[in-house]
């Protein structure tokens, strides 16, 4: 028996050109701009056959227009013209390496991809600006470029210098202050390596500043930046390269080891290696939020260094990874693991002598699952903060995706709640009010800090904004789905999380991953917007 969320699990059958939505309710009359969501459309490749696993889906871009104002929402949807759709619309085949779909028609075509690999560029993931332009990502070093205004995609191009790096996340952090972008890949080989990545906002590609030799590397979806240091939780979920050759997609070469997790920090100015803490195993897809405070001489005259603290939604194992696949969250009988919100804390000395070894304090923010966290990420990444809004669930184990989005309150540890029977929201984007009413706005509010944010504007509120997030209504009165459900775009108050408005859509969007809110004058300021940071 399928699940109720499973109608969100289903190919979009056609794609939308820009869409008028009723409003139900009232938009801020300073929200203003455009909405870009990502995730995967379509999940049939021909002939009946599909994709396993949910990261596989080809991309669909989802846009929508707000305005204020006049109380305005509109909607578009595109498939990303990737080389991989073109191989799937036009040969009925998937073209490359999949998470979670093994592609291959034997061993001699897999050995022949593995000796010259070709990672794919279904960048279902999320976006990352680039000299002014935006482009579609996901886990690979390749992006492929999309217009704001028409959708039109294409084409590929290469997201790192270094062309032997297997992977290089969707997960971007950018930071305006320092006029930079960090990432992280990984270099599969005999030898393999974890990739610290670097370039100026006015550059188009990643440089290699910082590496990392491990002979099993971890899977990693995300990475924590502060002021003055690169963090990465390396769970257990580890990968031997050589698996690669064997049948199956890429998550079966990964498994789960009796090694701890630990958490590595990076030096963010020269890429060296400074400190390692183990934890018990866990593993995490996102970070929500890292920074640094000063420990202080301890009262004993001598410096104990800086103090550090990681934020993450972890899980006790990688079972997640494998209970994403389709056939798994499409069966009502079947319950998925949940996240849990969880603080590390260590500290790092000041004097280096080689990698210091550090003892780790682990401590439960929030007991219920959640997933898809988000800050006010101009104003708080790499800072102390007070609130995460995430995409939850009520029951544990969880037995569907998320049916409740949540604003939890770090210090005063209350939480604030949005359910209605039957729906399940995606991730919850912020917009924060600066981001709309600034003379020149240039990215957007979301996790990954595409945004123009300077992280200055201490006169306003940390909550103060809307949190927008795409909602499956399974059981709606009047469905535009055979089924009985659409989908709706919601506008939550972010500081008193009342629902503000809502947009219904003519359609059933399936479920997406990462959103990245846009400022209404991004389009026109992008060009001098760069020229000022290069």
């Amino acid at each position: 028996m399928e699940s109720k969320h499973a109608v969100g699990l289903r190919d979009l059958d056609r794609e939308f050109g820009e869409t008028a939505l009723g409003v139900e309710g009232e938009l801020p009359d300073w929200l203003a701009g455009t909405l870009l969501c990502n995730g995967p459309g379509r999940f049939t490749i021909a002939d009946g056959r599909s994709v396993n696993h949910w990261f596989d889906g080809l991309a669909l871009l989802r846009r929508f227009r707000l305005d204020g104002a006049s109380n305005y929402v509109s909607f578009a949807a595109r498939f990303l013209r990737s080389e991989e759709f073109e191989s799937v619309d036009t040969e009925g085949r998937l073209a490359r390496d999949q998470f979670g779909t093994d592609p291959y028609a034997d061993v001699f075509e897999r050995l022949g991809r593995v000796l010259s690999p070709a990672p794919t560029d279904n960048a279902s993931v999320g976006f990352e600006v680039v000299d002014g332009s935006i482009r579609a990502v996901t886990e690979t070093p390749r992006g492929v470029v999309v217009d704001l205004e028409t959708l039109d995609s294409g084409p590929t191009v290469d997201r790192i210098v270094d062309t032997d790096a297997t992977m290089l996340l969707a997960h971007v952090h950018r930071d305006h202050r320092r006029g930079e972008a960090i990432a992280v890949g990984t270099r599969f080989g005999w030898t393999s390596e974890y990739l610290l990545c670097r370039r100026e906002l006015g550059e188009k590609t990643f440089e290699t500043f910082g590496r990392l030799e491990r002979e099993r590397p971890a899977y990693l979806h995300s990475f924590g930046l502060t002021d003055g240091h690169v963090v990465l939780l390396e769970s257990p979920f580890r990968i031997e390269p050589l698996d690669l050759l064997d049948e199956g997609p890429i998550s079966e070469a990964f498994e789960w080891t009796d090694d701890d997790a630990n958490l590595l920090v990076f030096d963010r100015e020269t890429g060296e290696h400074v400190a390692i803490a183990p934890l018990d195993p866990c593993f995490a897809f996102h970070h929500v939020n890292a920074f640094e405070h000063p420990v202080g001489d301890g009262g004993n005259g001598t410096d104990d260094g800086t103090g550090l603290v990681v934020d993450l939604v972890a899980y006790d194992d990688a079972e997640i990874v494998r209970s994403l696949s389709l056939s798994t969250l499409r069966n009502s009988e079947a319950t998925l693991p949940g996240g849990q919100l969880r603080r590390h804390e260590l500290s790092i000395p000041t004097a280096r002598n080689g990698v210091a070894e550090r003892s780790a304090t682990t401590e439960s923010l929030y007991d219920a699952p959640v997933e898809f966290p988000t800050v006010n990420y101009s104003r708080m990444n790499g800072r102390p903060y007070r609130y995460v809004y995430a995409a939850g669930n009520g029951d544990r184990p969880a037995r569907t995706l998320p049916d409740r989005l949540c604003k939890i309150d770090l210090e005063a540890r209350t939480t604030r709640v949005w359910r209605e029977d039957d729906c399940y929201p995606g991730e919850p984007v912020f917009v924060p009010r600066t981001l709309a009413t600034r003379d020149a706005d240039h990215g957007d509010g979301g996790r990954d800090g595409d945004g123009e944010g300077d992280g200055d504007e201490d006169d306003e509120d940390e909550d103060d904004g809307v949190v927008l997030s795409v909602v499956l209504d399974a059981d709606h009165p009047a469905p535009v789905d055979e089924s009985g459900a659409r989908s709706f775009l919601l506008v939550l108050d972010a500081g008193s999380f009342a629902e503000l408005a809502r947009a219904p859509l003519p359609c059933v969007l399936p479920f997406g991953f990462h959103g990245q809110f846009f400022g209404k004058q991004f389009l026109e300021n992008r060009g001098e917007f760069v020229r000022s940071m290069a």
